[in-house]
């Protein structure tokens, strides 16, 4: 294969690359999350109906150990968006510290549709996943009684 042939080729994966990134798609298991920060967050949120945000620190173990997870959240999930936002940076403590409470990490919160629910659940891939499910379904649940409510 020629020099150039290579370089091309080298070309287009990378821009196939770079699209999929740009789409926010959660397709290739294991590929990174998109990172927001102080200047676009709320334009993403406003762009995007559901988005999973995992609130992080750089240092944080237990962010580090979240992350592979939520990778794979991304990549099976067709209605939310899943990104990251370094909530310890100086600059994005406003958003995450003031606007949304965050006072240790990892902290997750769905926002769906204009409304934002903290996660509390175990930090598995399954139970996540679950709770997206419920978060985005369009119809109005019947539960049968008290006991389906607090399951719920």
């Amino acid at each position: 294969m020629s020099v150039g042939r290579l370089a091309r080729l080298a070309a287009l994966v990378a821009a196939v690359s770079l699209a999929a990134l740009a789409s926010g798609s959660g397709l290739v298991e294991g590929a990174p999350l998109m990172e927001l920060n102080h200047e676009n967050f709320t334009e993403y949120l406003h762009q995007n109906p559901y988005v999973l945000v995992s609130f992080y620190a750089p240092w944080c173990g237990h962010c580090k150990k979240l992350e592979p997870k939520l990778e794979k959240v991304a990549a099976r999930t067709d209605t939310f968006k899943v990104v990251k936002f370094d909530a310890d940076n100086f600059y994005n403590k406003k958003i995450s510290r003031d606007k949304y409470d965050v006072k240790s990490f990892p902290r997750v919160i769905a926002f769906a549709e204009g409304s934002h629910f903290k996660y509390q659940g175990p930090r598995e891939e399954g139970a996540i996943l679950g709770f997206l499910k419920k978060l985005g379904q369009d119809t109005v649940l019947e539960l049968p009684n008290e006991f389906a409510f607090t399951k719920f």
